[in-house]
């Protein structure tokens, strides 16, 4: 009968701290700093439950377990939910990222060396335990919330004045809620996708190939221009048209022109981290949505009127690597 009432508010406890761990995660981990829009959202909720998949993975595998050792002793406290909160939050990181610190040969970070012929340096160290202890305080949030929701349970189920029946209700709705909060954060990343022709893996593809890819040499201070250009060609020719980016610490990563409709999708894509690489960072990428469209036309006069604004920044490629026209690009992949 014991276990039967412990069961409920535990797992009450335990989805409530999941939550809360979720929460404090989301508050300070995660910045939002490119425009809002339906990928963003898709982006930040596969980020939640992912994250919450994982944080619940913790609880059960070493919470619970360290719950009932403690409990055997009577020594389950504010103080000792609070320490095995932050032991479980920060622990398996800890032991993977201190493996990898300790097997590198060299790394660094924002300029700074983090590692040197095989030895973290202090800055290394910094880092190091700067990113165990925030993943300790998440579990901490963790650890007191499942206190809090313990101590909440067991005043309310142990009360001598309330009826076995409003005992029972008050358990049910701590846990449906719980559930229900659960149930959202696994399902509604599957809901909130996009639809549109921007999306090259919508209706459950899994992988898709370019018709056509060109290297586009365009310097960083010409993509307001091109932009423009894209706009004016999807008003002319009844095109969706996105402008996309990604920034991080008030720095763009990547950012992307995407032209489409029903049948294909033109975009341009400049990723900014590439740009001290040896491969190229613009490049033009074709994609048919529907077989035996009509996409050749309509990628050949947008590449035109690029080239006619920028004359000589589009090369393209054949599968060996040699140099060939914007006819040859087309028509070798057009022709099936």
């Amino acid at each position: 009968m014991r276990s039967r009432r412990l069961s409920i508010p535990l797992a009450a406890a335990v989805l409530s701290a999941v939550a809360v761990s979720l929460l404090f995660i989301g508050l300070t981990s995660t910045s939002i700093e490119e425009p809002w829009n339906i990928v963003v959202v898709s982006q930040m909720l596969s980020f939640a439950r992912g994250t919450f998949v994982v944080a619940l993975g913790h609880a059960l595998i070493l919470g619970l377990p360290l719950f009932f050792l403690l409990s055997r002793s009577n020594r389950v406290g504010i103080v000792s939910s609070a320490l095995s909160g932050f032991l479980i939050g920060a622990t398996p990181f800890g032991l993977v990222a201190l493996y990898s610190l300790l097997t590198l040969e060299s790394a660094s970070t924002g300029g700074h060396p983090t590692v040197v012929n095989g030895a973290p340096t202090l800055a290394g160290w910094a880092e190091y335990f700067f990113a165990v202890g925030r993943l300790g305080l998440y579990g901490l949030a963790g650890g007191l919330t499942f206190w809090a929701a313990m101590q909440f349970s067991h005043d309310l189920t142990g009360s001598q004045e309330q009826t076995y029946a409003r005992r029972r209700r008050a358990e049910v709705e701590i846990v449906s809620i719980a559930a229900l909060l659960t149930a959202v954060v696994l399902t509604l990343p599957s809901l909130v996708i996009d639809e549109s022709c921007h999306n090259l893996f919508r209706g459950g593809s899994h992988s898709v190939r370019a018709q056509l890819t060109a290297e586009l040499k365009l310097s960083a201070d010409a993509w307001p221009a091109l932009a423009r250009i894209f706009a004016d060609f999807a008003l002319s020719h009844r095109l969706s048209v996105r402008d996309d980016k990604q920034i991080r610490n008030h720095k763009v990563l990547w950012r992307e022109l995407s032209l489409c409709n029903d049948e294909m999708n033109i975009r341009v894509t400049e990723e900014t981290w590439l740009s001290e690489a040896a491969s190229f960072r613009t490049h033009v990428d074709v994609f048919e949505l529907k077989q035996n469209s009509s996409w050749a036309p309509l990628a050949k006069d947008l590449l035109l009127k690029i080239e006619a604004k920028w004359p000589g920044i589009t090369k393209y490629r054949d599968a060996g690597g040699r140099a060939i026209s914007i006819d040859e690009a087309i028509e070798g992949r057009a022709i099936k």
